[in-house]
């Protein structure tokens, strides 16, 4: 498959075979380039499943938690390996939260999905430029580097999608590769799953693959039997489930419920919410706690956009390039033939299963690849149609995304105050101390956040009429320097005439729109006297 190179850029195409030696170094570059972008941008606005995550690994490693909570039906594995580098790193002496390794394995698998993505374009364009521009912006869009500086399962399973998805399309696919890629993507996160038909639409469109069917059924084997047969081996060791009905309910299953997303409201926003993929524009935030240095980095990417418009209308045409993405994405062209329709099915069952799903930014991390690689092949359609060599507009064009992004999106999130609920986390640090009792009786995710930031309390569960009878407890505590506080869990569950004989200090914390209330338990002795 020779798919020819934009004029003026390489004096001859470049055969497959050498463009794969030739791209290994700038795949390695591009990785360590972004590794450290990711590392030095970590966010302070995380998704609650990752501090969830963290919470169970440290307590596990404290021997205060079951160590089955490591495996978890929506992504099996990714919990116990995070749990084998923490402990990793306790051996090697190293001091580190969970939370901050997690993040660091997210910017690491990141970056390695930076450099397998920069190699796939170029191989397929044929264009270092092209690969460059692509997988720049796939680099610095909002949703990638998100994921990158978060703490979840979604970095490390994309990566192995893009090992897959790299895989098949080369010109000599090797069906073990591919299927052990998936396997282990969908072992990380089960939404890897929903790559599959793409996998099978790329197989038997491809050239390059002798007994096509033979490959796909290879494939499918080797994918689906592994995770199957782990999937089944963790149900009947860990959890002493198996009867393979309730393997496949037990798998299929979401213990934190499901409420259907309107599909219309989901239609109407899904122009808005690609862009924020790729731009990620929080101007609230920005305006909140923005700074100096986020002013500063906006001025830059305003200043670079311009400058990129003004080389793109200068030497080159939107409206050619526009005319190449509609000729790619419709199909017309006979080369792309063998890719278009994968990226189509790829981006389509992650969008449809999304048009029901609560909109979370972190799921579309799957499909963001294939957006990039449409605009590559679309960019290469231009340069080879026109015959105009690159203008460097599109790579300013990546570099002002670079400072907007930072300046409105990654930099704003990576202050404390600019998430509510871990700044409040962060001001109990003051109320509480490592004598600190805090009693709950359930287990919302704000309580989590409060318990991960505050270390060293200890939390109690506790039924409400438990609570109603620990006035001798409440006095001991005190009696060795400590306090005794309700959770809002426990504070809506005890009746307020009880809780108003007994409350000394409290605080409450509003998140979207609801209000959260931690009060302290003073003890009967402390009453009387008062």
């Amino acid at each position: 498959m020779n798919l020819g190179t934009p004029a003026g850029e390489d004096s001859v195409a470049i055969s497959a075979t050498r463009i794969a030696v030739l791209s290994a170094k700038p795949a390695l570059v591009a990785g360590f380039l972004a590794l450290p972008l990711y590392l030095a941008t970590p966010t302070a606005c995380y998704y609650w499943d990752g501090l969830a995550f963290a919470s169970h690994i440290e307590r596990i490693a404290q021997h205060t938690d079951n160590a089955n909570s490591l495996f978890h039906q929506n992504h099996l594995i990714y919990n116990a390996i995070c749990y084998l580098l923490y402990s990793a790193a306790g051996w090697l002496g190293w001091s580190i939260r969970a939370l901050t390794m997690m993040q660091m394995l997210s910017a690491v698998s990141c970056s390695i999905g930076a450099g397998i993505f920069f190699s796939m374009v170029a191989r397929i364009t044929r264009s270092f430029y092209i690969a460059t521009v692509a997988s720049g912006l796939l680099v610095v869009s909002s949703c990638w580097w998100k994921a990158a500086t978060d703490a979840d399962a979604y970095s490390v399973s994309v990566v192995l999608v893009l090992v897959c998805a790299s895989e098949l399309l080369r010109e000599r696919p090797r069906w073990y590769v591919g299927g052990l890629a998936l396997a282990g993507a969908m072992l990380i996160h089960e939404l890897a799953s929903l790559f599959y038909p793409a996998a099978l639409v790329a197989v038997l469109l491809s050239k390059g693959i002798e007994g096509r069917t033979k490959f796909a059924i290879k494939l499918s084997g080797l994918g689906w039997g592994v995770t199957i047969a782990s999937y089944y081996v963790v149900a009947a060791i860990v959890f002493g489930i198996t009867k393979p009905s309730d393997v496949i309910k037990w798998a299929a299953s979401n213990p934190y419920g499901f409420t259907v997303l309107d599909p219309v409201w989901a239609i109407r926003t899904l122009p808005q919410h690609t862009i924020d993929l790729i731009f990620g524009h929080s101007f609230k935030v920005f305006r909140q706690v923005g700074g100096g240095v986020e002013r500063g980095l906006a001025i830059v990417g305003m200043v670079t956009a311009c400058i990129a418009i003004y080389l793109i209308a200068r030497r080159g045409s939107v409206r050619e390039f526009l005319r190449s993405l509609w000729e790619v994405t419709g199909n017309r062209s006979e080369e792309w033939k063998g890719i278009m329709p994968g990226l189509l099915v790829w981006i389509g069952t992650y969008v449809v299963l999304l048009l029901f799903w609560p909109y979370t930014p972190h799921y579309h991390v799957y499909y963001v690849p294939a957006l990039v690689l449409i605009f590559a092949l679309a960019l290469s359609r231009y340069h080879r149609g026109t015959v105009r060599p690159p203008t460097g507009g599109a790579a300013v064009a990546v570099v002002a995304l670079l400072f907007l992004n930072l300046a409105f999106f990654i930099a704003p999130h990576m202050r404390v105050n600019s998430n509510p609920l871990l700044a409040a986390a962060n001001d109990a640090k003051a109320k509480w101390n490592e004598h600190t009792v805090i009693y709950f009786t359930d287990w919302p995710p704000v309580d989590g956040v409060f318990r991960y930031f505050n270390e060293k309390t200890e939390w109690r569960r506790a039924s409400p009429k438990a609570i109603k009878r620990l006035d001798p407890e409440i006095k001991e505590i005190y009696d060795h320097g400590g306090q005794v506080w309700l959770s809002d869990s426990a504070v809506k569950s005890v009746e307020p005439e009880w809780l108003a004989r007994r409350t000394g200090d409290q605080f409450t914390v509003t998140l979207d729109g609801e209000s959260y209330r931690y009060v302290q338990l003073l003890p009967r002795v402390v009453e009387l006297q008062q």
